[in-house]
C-alpha cells in the first residue's frame, strides 16, 4: 500500500505544481495587459490635452484686412514727397575724404640677410605692398614706406 501511497502524493504534487505554473502565467499575463491598458491611456490623455491646448491657445478672431471705402471706391494713400538730400542737414552733400592710410611698427627683426618689419601686425619685408604703400627700406630703427610718391618713415619705439 506505501507504494501506491507515494504515487499518488508524487502526482498529487506535481498537479499541484502544474497549478501554480498556470496560475503564475496568468498573472503575468494579467500584469502585461495591465501594463499595456495604462501606456493606452496615457497615450490617448496626451493625445485629448494636445487636442484641447491647440484649440484654446489659437486666437478666437483672425485679423482682418483693414480697407477704408468712400463712396465704393477703395481709398489709396497719397505719396508721400521726400525732402532733397541737399537740403537735409543730417545727410552732408560731400562724400568724406578718406583719412590717409596709417601704419603702425610693432617691431624690426633680421634673418639671415634679409629684413622683416611688423606693420599692423603683418610680417612684410622689402619690396612688399601694405595698406596702399610699398615698403622701400628696413633698417635696425625704421622702415621706409613710400605712399602717393612720398616716403614716409616708420620709427620704431623704443
Amino acid at each position: 500500500m506505501s507504494i501506491i501511497y507515494d504515487a499518488l502524493k508524487k502526482i498529487q504534487k506535481s498537479n499541484a505544481l502544474d497549478l501554480n505554473y498556470n496560475l503564475d502565467k496568468k498573472e503575468k499575463d494579467y500584469k502585461y495587459r495591465m501594463d499595456f491598458f495604462y501606456f493606452s491611456m496615457v497615450c490617448i490623455g496626451l493625445f485629448i490635452g494636445y487636442i484641447f491646448f491647440s484649440f484654446i491657445s489659437r486666437p478666437k478672431y483672425p485679423a482682418k484686412k483693414q480697407t477704408a471705402k468712400v463712396s465704393g471706391e477703395v481709398k489709396t494713400p497719397l505719396p508721400i514727397e521726400e525732402p532733397p538730400l541737399e537740403n537735409n542737414p543730417l545727410v552732408s552733400a560731400a562724400p568724406e575724404k578718406k583719412p590717409r592710410n596709417s601704419w603702425v611698427l610693432n617691431g624690426i627683426f633680421f634673418s639671415q640677410d634679409e629684413g622683416y618689419a611688423l606693420i599692423n601686425n603683418q610680417i612684410v619685408k622689402e619690396g612688399d605692398l601694405i595698406s596702399g604703400g610699398k615698403v622701400t627700406r628696413i633698417t635696425l630703427d625704421e622702415v621706409g614706406v613710400v605712399y602717393d610718391g612720398r616716403e614716409i618713415t616708420l620709427t620704431a619705439k623704443k
